[in-house]
């Protein structure tokens, strides 16, 4: 993993952790911790949030860059 991406990885994962939200990570992210190479520079999760959360994630992920 790039250090651009495990920077925005641990970003992500520090803000979600922040707002309670409960996520996974899904797509080639975790599939480079199983050790598989895979040409991506993106990276894709889900969580489970309701309106409200949404929009206040937002705002701090807009707030940092994302």
């Amino acid at each position: 993993m790039s250090l651009h991406i495990r920077d925005a990885f641990l970003s992500i994962c520090r803000i979600l952790d922040l707002h309670g939200l409960e996520y996974a990570f899904i797509g080639a992210l975790p599939v480079l911790a199983w050790g598989r190479v895979r040409a991506t520079t993106d990276i894709d999760l889900v969580a489970a949030l309701n309106t409200e959360q949404l929009a206040g994630l937002g705002r701090e992920l807009d707030s940092v860059g994302f």
